[in-house]
């Protein structure tokens, strides 16, 4: 795989957490697979073994937590140009690759 047929873009919360930070990362159309955004999220983990038990017991007896296990982030607007970008590459190289392999070129 080229540099090119990859990229990949962090985003840093506005909080400026270094756990909130979001990684797209774009691969490019390859062979018979059309093109690819991953985004990467840190989850917050559990570092001891008897809170991700206390968790699972919690959970397996339906323990509904208001919230979740969620976690916020952020966006900053001067990286909207850089999301809008990546989401259009994203968008124009897939409509390609749908009409080249749908065979209407």
């Amino acid at each position: 795989m080229k540099d090119n047929d990859m990229a990949t873009e962090y985003f840093d919360c506005q909080c400026a957490c270094s756990e909130h930070v979001l990684r797209f990362i774009y691969f490019k159309a390859f062979k018979d697979e059309e093109p690819q955004l991953y985004l990467d999220i840190f989850l917050g983990q559990y570092r001891n073994f008897f809170q991700r038990l206390w968790l699972a017991i919690k959970y397996t007896f339906g323990y509904k937590c208001k919230y979740g296990h969620f976690d916020n982030w952020i966006f900053k607007l001067e990286d909207a140009q850089r999301l809008r970008d990546m989401v259009n590459r994203y968008e124009k190289e897939t409509e390609e690759f749908k009409k080249v392999n749908s065979g209407t070129v």
